[in-house]
């Protein structure tokens, strides 16, 4: 059986541009990806237009696929614990207070996200918060309003260079 996997991809749409220009990455987005033995295919966990679960093989029609990876340690525990997201609305507010935490780092400050959320996700909030719920190792010091799809990406790039 496959193991859960996290993906980062992009599109055309100009949020995703945006997104790109502001990061300096080829990625804008990043979601779970595990196998559902009740539908017996891939199934795709992200933060759309509401936090919601689509086939990847649907997925992958409008976003282009940067990476798809296979984390060091189980990841099952971080999607368990999303679950409790699906259906709510994306967090555009708090994606807008990426932008000022990005402009901080530029400037070579730590800014925190000024538009924080309790209610709703975006991308990269929803993954490092699954992550920080399951403890994975190495994300202790990370917060989830301030980690962009292109940290996250970088992170798991560098788990997976590093030899155990």
């Amino acid at each position: 059986m496959l193991r859960s996997r996290i993906g980062f991809s992009t599109t055309n749409h100009l949020l995703s541009r945006v997104v790109r220009f502001v990061t300096r990455s080829n990625c804008s987005h990043v979601f779970f990806v595990y196998y559902d033995q009740d539908f017996c295919l891939d199934m795709v966990m992200e933060a759309h237009w509401s936090y919601r679960l689509i086939p990847l093989d649907q997925f992958t029609k409008t976003n282009k696929i940067i990476r798809i990876i296979t984390p060091k340690h189980d990841i099952d525990l971080a999607i368990k614990s999303s679950v409790h997201w699906l259906g709510s609305l994306y967090d555009a507010k708090g994606l807008v207070g990426m932008a000022w935490v990005k402009l901080g780092r530029w400037l070579r400050h730590c800014w925190k996200n000024p538009f924080r959320s309790t209610a709703n996700v975006y991308c990269s909030e929803a993954v490092t918060r699954g992550l920080l719920d399951q403890r994975y190792p190495g994300f202790n010091s990370m917060d989830a309003e301030t980690v962009g799809p292109d940290d996250l990406l970088e992170f798991f790039i560098t788990e997976s260079a590093k030899t155990t």
